[in-house]
């Protein structure tokens, strides 16, 4: 039994039924546009921070990118009743490094 003929079931006791889970009718091949029409903003502006520690020819450092500019653009495209492009979407980026030196 998968996801999608147990959850109609299920929610067909609490609520009217609908495809809580639609065909997949994206393509991830497409490319991300930018321009008036599209939801996505072309530029972020941010903060970086990490901390990072050094013992010998081993380094290890851990960051943090905190976006600080809204990335969507709400254009009013309503999807199972909610405007997801209204929604607030910041960048957030977390990396661990671990950096082995040479000696040469």
């Amino acid at each position: 039994m998968n996801l999608r003929t147990l959850l109609p079931g299920l929610l067909g006791l609490v609520a009217p039924a609908y495809d809580p889970l639609p065909s997949p009718t994206v393509d991830f091949d497409d490319k991300i546009s930018y321009g008036p029409g599209a939801n996505s903003r072309r530029f972020d502006a941010g903060v970086n921070f990490g901390v990072g520690y050094r013992q010998g020819p081993l380094q290890v450092q851990l960051g943090y990118g905190l976006g600080l500019r809204n990335s969507h653009q709400g254009n009013g495209t309503v999807f199972y009743g909610h405007n997801f492009n209204a929604d607030a979407a910041y960048n957030r980026v977390a990396q661990l490094t671990g950096t082995y030196f040479f000696s040469l």
